[in-house]
């Protein structure tokens, strides 16, 4: 069998767009809570063993055999504000590069956060994605996010694989990367792979996504009877921070273009609880949007 040939980057960042610091360059070069900005084979050594996304897709590819990795870069910075321009171009323009170097590939790996808000781009990991497909096309790209991103239509048309941090604190991050790179690998080797994608009028309350009880414990349990069908047929949620990440488009900000629709008025969401309760109990406040959001098919 052929090794396949996938190449693995790695860029983060949780903008809130409220917060006046920028991510400048040198927050993606310094270690803090995370490793410093690593190149090449520094990516699988300085991250291996870590509960990092592209650290579970390393693994389950060295596992899975026959397949050969072309680490180009992993970098994060501390969740601030917008992505300054300078860095955001100039780490994408490294990912693009070390594809580019690579030579003919596979498939693509990104460890994203979904959450990137730069000076000129409403959605970072969108602008990256456009300009992976308009540089080297149709090839299989995975992509693994924070639970708390913000995907947008776009993006989503981009990626052929999403996989989402299912646990809130994020216990799974490793996982969800192993899961990518095993659906990746799923599909460069043929199977037909299908997604949908819809948006939905929820606002989660921040202490309502504790995903070790309900509510937000029910996204992440299938019932014993389910599990033989549900096997081949994951599925993710984005729990999201709407009012944190909602891009408000001040006056002073180069971000005014990307201003959102006032907040609508807000209604109730109900859940019908696992017997033996058979009553609906109220669960928490959400918001009602003007649409019923966006639903997406897309097969390769």
């Amino acid at each position: 069998m052929t090794a396949r040939r996938i190449a693995i980057a790695g860029f983060q960042h949780e903008t809130n767009t409220f917060a006046p610091a920028r991510a400048s360059l040198e927050d993606f070069r310094i270690a803090d809570s995370w490793p410093a900005l690593l190149e090449g084979d520094d990516v699988l050594t300085g991250t291996s063993g870590l509960n990092l996304p592209i650290a579970g897709a390393a693994a389950h590819a060295v596992d899975a055999g026959h397949v050969e990795l072309f680490p180009i870069l992993w970098c994060a910075a501390e969740p601030c504000g917008f992505v300054t321009d300078t860095a955001f171009e100039h780490i994408s323009e490294m990912i693009l590069t070390g594809i580019a170097d690579a030579g003919p590939l596979d498939g693509i790996y990104l460890d994203l956060h979904g959450a990137m808000v730069t000076e000129s781009h409403a959605d970072g990991e969108a602008a990256l994605l456009a300009e992976i497909r308009a540089r080297f096309g149709d090839i299989p790209l995975a992509v693994s996010l924070d639970l708390h991103a913000n995907m947008s239509p776009a993006f989503v048309g981009h990626a052929d694989i999403v996989t989402i941090y299912r646990t809130y604190p994020h216990l799974d991050m490793a996982q969800t990367g192993s899961r990518a790179m095993q659906r990746l690998l799923r599909l460069i080797d043929g199977e037909t792979l299908h997604y949908a994608f819809r948006q939905v009028p929820f606002l989660v309350p921040l202490n309502a996504q504790y995903t070790g009880q309900i509510p937000a414990r029910i996204f992440i349990i299938v019932p014993p009877a389910c599990r033989h069908r549900m096997e081949n047929l994951p599925k993710s949620h984005l729990a999201s921070r709407p009012p944190t990440f909602r891009i408000v488009g001040r006056r002073s900000s180069p971000m005014r273009q990307h201003r959102r629709a006032p907040t609508p008025s807000p209604t109730c969401c109900w859940l019908r609880l696992p017997r033996p309760r058979k009553r609906l109990i109220r669960l928490f406040s959400i918001r009602k949007t003007p649409s019923a959001g966006r639903c997406g098919f897309r097969g390769r």
